[in-house]
């Protein structure tokens, strides 16, 4: 039988409130990149691709390409 696993990007808090209720708040709103959802990937460096684009979005001042 093959495993299938499935990634999810987001931040550290969200993540242990995942784990801890075994439950995950989905997206909703005009801005959500494909409606409102929980958004998985198949290739987990998709999913940190989405972690760097969003912390880039939030923290433009604050990142440095260092």
């Amino acid at each position: 039988m093959e495993v299938v696993m499935y990634y999810h990007g987001t931040k550290n808090d969200s993540a242990d409130i995942i784990v801890k209720t075994q439950r995950m708040k989905p997206s909703i709103g005009d801005e959500q990149w494909l409606g409102d959802g929980c958004y998985f990937y198949y290739e987990e460096e998709y999913a940190f691709r989405w972690i760097l684009l969003k912390y880039t979005q939030n923290f433009k001042n604050e990142f440095s390409e260092d």
